[in-house]
């Protein structure tokens, strides 16, 4: 997949564009343009196909446009205006078992994107519950798409019942970052609250970040096995990598995964130095902003505690907030 970012000028001048792109299972490259105008909010999204791997391209479909006003994850019958977003990412051919897999996340809005989702950064609201999913379909046309569980208890949404606690407030995490590992599994990224990653780690959350635990994400690294006896992949999960809020304020944001020739993984990610007073934030203007990294020398399922990453003279790399990436040098 190639993401592509940057800021438009043809619809919005405040929108910021982004560009997926993907091969689907017959071997056509698939193109996605979101716009986003509200913070990460996306409010459009077109699709264009192109069979030729990109020389030419068929018409922009719209998928969806709320430039009229509309809700389109609005819940019938909600006075509270409370909206469901999201779903699983376009399907990953797995030519190894023949399956086609996704995985993504829901996103619920408590009082609405456009009122709940504002009332988390102005006022530190715990608004947006999200819940991760798998998707499966096999070549014998069976599937399903299942909630991501991890913790005991917990539902899934019910229209006829959508505040229920057992829903809102269990199981919170998101999914994405789908690839095909060296070794033929798959694996995603997984991105627990930090209350739900202290928990998963067995680490006192008021200890570790007390500021505001439910805001924000650690992250978990999932192996997508092949189990032929169940027909379906065993999910192997992987130690959670978290830094506290004295290191940074939003946990841990973007991870990018390089596997390196000897076997072993690097994944950088950046943290957040951001003041934010009504999350209760414990950095303070000293506090610097680094990008940090991790290593596992057994293939993801142990990580090393994060270190800033850093030059050759170990003189530290300071970073913006802004997304990375890897470039071999060849």
């Amino acid at each position: 997949m190639i993401r592509i970012t940057g800021t438009m000028r043809s619809c919005n001048p405040k929108a910021e564009e982004t560009f997926l792109r993907r091969y689907d299972s017959e071997g056509r490259l698939i193109e996605t343009r979101i716009l986003s105008c509200e913070e990460d909010y996306a409010g459009g999204s077109y699709t264009r196909v192109s069979t030729d791997n990109g020389r030419t391209w068929g018409e922009w479909i719209t998928d969806y446009n709320d430039d009229d006003g509309g809700r389109r994850g609005r819940i019938p019958g909600s006075k509270e205006g409370d909206e469901l977003l999201g779903g699983c990412s376009p399907y990953f051919h797995d030519p190894a078992t023949g399956c086609d897999v996704g995985v993504g996340s829901t996103f619920y809005y408590l009082n609405g994107h456009d009122v709940g989702y504002f009332a988390y950064w102005d006022k530190g609201e715990d608004n947006i519950r999200t819940h991760a999913y798998f998707s499966i379909r096999r070549p014998d046309g069976s599937g399903e798409t299942r909630l991501i569980e991890l913790e005991e208890g917990g539902a899934d949404y019910n229209p006829a019942d959508p505040r229920n606690p057992a829903f809102l407030d269990k199981n919170r995490a998101m999914a994405g970052d789908l690839v095909r590992l060296p070794d033929g599994d798959l694996a995603f990224n997984l991105f627990p609250t930090v209350r739900l990653c202290c928990a998963m780690a067995g680490v006192e959350v008021n200890a570790f970040f007390p500021s505001c635990p439910d805001l924000h994400n650690g992250l978990v690294v999932v192996r997508l096995h092949w189990n032929p006896e169940k027909n379906d992949y065993d999910m192997i999960f992987s130690t959670v990598i978290m830094l506290s809020d004295l290191q940074s304020s939003r946990c841990i944001m973007e991870p990018q995964t390089l596997i390196l020739p000897d076997g072993r993984w690097i994944i950088v990610f950046r943290g957040s130095n951001t003041q934010v007073d009504v999350w209760h934030t414990r950095t303070d203007p000293t506090t610097p902003g680094f990008k940090w990294y991790v290593v596992s020398d057994d293939r993801g399922r142990t990580f090393s505690p994060p270190m800033p990453w850093h030059f050759d003279t170990r003189e530290v790399v300071y970073s913006s907030a802004s997304i990375s990436s890897f470039a071999r040098n060849l």
